[in-house]
């Protein structure tokens, strides 16, 4: 009991020298965002420099591919919290002056805005449009921090936490099974297709498989205390795929909370966290995966609480009043962040993704309805230039992870990222995200060309000279 509670204390102590605050990773979360109102004005600016070459629609591809790449060096050069806010203040005075414009050019077109209100179907439209662009930013952050982690200048308090603590890689686990969730609370008006659900289940293990399959024989290193020896991200998701499927949506709010209460009874009372946390691996596959199978339970509560707030969501936005759902995924999400004051603050109960613990859960739903509600705000300004980038990392969500993941091996083995400097890091992963978001095969062919180059020159670089 007390030995038990004084080593949990003192991971946790351990832990806070080098997490993030939840402020932080809640900000860097929602910068994408303040970049939305500035693509118009960029657009108009490059467009008579890039064309005829370009049309407009390639212009605003332009204008994407850059606005990524931007994310990407911040994500690489916020070593303290002051950075970040001076990234928020380069981020947000744009974004200002954007929003005063558009809001201007909006109040001169009240005409064909009240036409677009009263489409039939604006509400689905709607919806639709805010969760791709939430779908969007979380996938892009995420595969930014796969390969930036790797790197020596990435900021450890944004790297995955040893046992607890705020940090951005660890909310990802969480993001894409709210996303899960969100995905799930429209098949009651979309239909609800049994055999869509076998074929998606079906799909994640097989990418399961051959990601256990590619690790063992290329000898890929990969910490067991993420998921387990044998147990990965892709067997997560397929696992919270097929329990959605056998829970009816109207009472998923209900069996989240249920889920949620009993996976915190026995992590604590029973002590299963203290097992996951600290004892010794025994030779069964439940020892060996102890990480993914107990977190995997927390990150179901995480999708049914989203699948909860996706259907309540897009109830209201009926008659394209937009507002009323920022108003209220804003308001779920600052009573989720009360909760989350009161768990660490209280009961001195951090966030711990190798468990998914309630504070774990509860802070993922609180930086995911706060992002949602800041994409029903940017949604607002996306009908004046086309989202490419935005529907092509939302439709082709799993692909896009699945490739960046696939980038990143080729990154590991041809390039020794601890030895790097700094400026030479930046530049690959800057060079990554302009590749994973191109969507041109040749652009993924010159990058693995580039990372062969740096293969073979650090190879000759290695190799010692002789004296004359």
């Amino acid at each position: 009991g007390l030995e038990l509670a004084a080593m949990e204390t003192a991971a946790a102590a351990d832990a806070a020298a080098e997490q993030g605050s939840a402020w932080e990773v809640q900000l860097i979360l929602l910068l994408p965002l303040l970049a939305v109102p500035t693509r118009p004005w960029l657009r108009e600016i490059l467009y008579p420099c890039l064309s005829p070459p370009l049309d407009v629609y390639g212009v605003v591809h332009v204008v994407d591919i850059g606005l990524s790449c931007l994310l990407a060096v911040a994500l690489m050069t916020m070593q303290t919290s002051g950075a970040t806010l001076a990234w928020a203040l380069f981020y947000g005075l744009p974004f200002g002056v954007s929003v005063i414009g558009l809001e201007w050019q909006r109040r001169r077109r009240r005409s064909s805005k009240r036409v677009r209100d009263s489409t039939p179907g604006v509400s689905d439209a709607l919806f639709s449009d805010a969760v791709e662009l939430y779908r969007a930013t979380m996938t892009l952050a995420t595969c930014i921090c796969i390969l930036a982690v790797d790197f020596n200048c990435f900021p450890a308090r944004f790297t995955k936490q040893e046992a607890f603590g705020f940090s951005l890689m660890d909310l990802g686990v969480g993001s894409y099974a709210f996303s899960l969730g969100l995905s799930a609370s429209r098949r009651a008006s979309l239909g609800y297709a049994w055999r869509r659900y076998i074929k998606s289940v079906a799909v994640l293990l097989l990418l399961g498989l051959l990601r256990l399959t590619a690790i063992t024989l290329t000898k890929y290193h990969v910490d067991d205390k993420e998921y387990g020896r044998h147990w990965n991200f892709f067997f997560t998701l397929a696992a919270l795929k097929a329990a959605l499927a056998f829970i009816p949506q109207r009472l998923s709010a209900v069996c989240g909370i249920l889920v949620l209460l009993v996976h915190q009874t026995l992590l604590s009372a029973a002590g299963l966290q203290h097992t996951v946390l600290h004892e010794p691996r025994a030779d069964n596959f439940m020892s060996q995966n102890r990480e993914g199978l107990v977190s995997s339970v927390g990150c179901l509560a995480v999708s049914l609480l989203g699948c909860a707030a996706g259907a309540s969501l897009h109830n209201s936005c009926t008659d394209g009043h937009w507002k009323t759902a920022a108003r209220r995924a804003a308001a779920w999400g600052f009573a989720a962040w009360a909760g989350v004051a009161v768990l660490s603050g209280v009961f001195d109960s951090q966030p711990s993704r190798r468990v998914a613990n309630a504070s774990f859960v509860v802070w993922t739903v609180a930086n995911n309805l706060v992002l949602l509600a800041g994409c029903f705000v940017a949604y607002q300004w996306s009908y004046m230039t086309a989202f490419s980038l935005r529907n092509y990392l939302s439709r082709f969500q799993l692909q896009v992870f699945l490739l960046a993941n696939v980038m990143t091996g080729v990154v590991n083995l041809n390039l020794n990222t601890r030895a790097v400097s700094d400026s030479v890091a930046v530049i690959v992963v800057v060079g990554y995200t302009a590749a994973l978001t191109c969507r041109n095969v040749r652009s993924y062919w010159l990058f693995l060309l580039s990372m062969l180059v740096c293969r073979f020159l650090s190879v000759n670089s290695a190799e010692p000279t002789t004296a004359p």
